[in-house]
């Protein structure tokens, strides 16, 4: 009886500590900072540049994107990352008098595939971009 006992909770004790252990597959706001390269296709046309991302410190779920659809690298959108995505709200970017909205599939922490639209009042642009990490 003190063998059934003591293998009982040796198993429980190691399934606890395995379903305490981070899900590789799952990617962390966190795996997502650093230095991008966008690789962006509007009706056909292809363009490069880098995306810098990083943590927004006082919202948890949240990133910054600086040079999000080629704006400019001191121009910034914010991301909200959830369920293996980053959602980009509609918003105003800065003083550039464009608005953006959007949504990122992360792939992996290398990847993350983009479907978005740039508007500035007069034209709307709809993009598919893949961001590769540098």
């Amino acid at each position: 009886m003190k063998n059934l006992f003591k293998t009982s909770i040796l198993f429980f004790t190691l399934f606890l500590l395995t379903a305490c252990e981070k899900d590789p597959d799952i990617v962390s706001r966190e795996d997502l900072v650093g230095k991008w390269t966008c690789i962006d296709e509007l009706n056909g046309a292809k363009d490069s540049y880098k995306v810098n991302i990083s943590l927004n410190e006082t919202v948890e779920n949240q990133v910054f994107l600086f040079n999000f659809g080629s704006l400019g690298t001191s121009v910034q959108a914010y991301g909200i990352v959830s369920d293996g995505e980053v959602s980009v709200p509609l918003q105003d970017i800065g003083t550039t008098g464009f608005s953006v909205n959007g949504r990122g599939v992360i792939i992996n922490e290398k990847k993350i595939e983009w479907q978005y639209t740039l508007e500035n009042g007069a034209d709307r642009q709809d993009f598919v971009a893949v961001y590769n990490k540098d």
